[in-house]
């Protein structure tokens, strides 16, 4: 091989390899960000059903009150 084949070998590789390390980058990413989703959905469900409740204790007073 020639000198030019050889820096235009590790120009290839060095490519590569940054394309790997931001693919498995975003990979992470991915993974953070459903597992936080996944958190905030649970959190959301609970506070829904603390407002369920709330409307409920609010329909008891009012049909009590009545």
């Amino acid at each position: 091989m020639t000198n030019k084949e050889e820096k235009q070998n590790k120009r290839i590789i060095i490519l590569l390899v940054g394309v790997l390390l931001v693919l498995f980058l975003n990979l992470g990413y991915n993974i953070w960000h459903l597992h936080n989703y996944q958190e905030q959905r649970a959190s959301g469900n609970e506070r829904w059903k603390q407002v369920e409740e709330r409307i409920h204790l609010i329909e008891k007073k009012v049909d009590d009150a009545l």
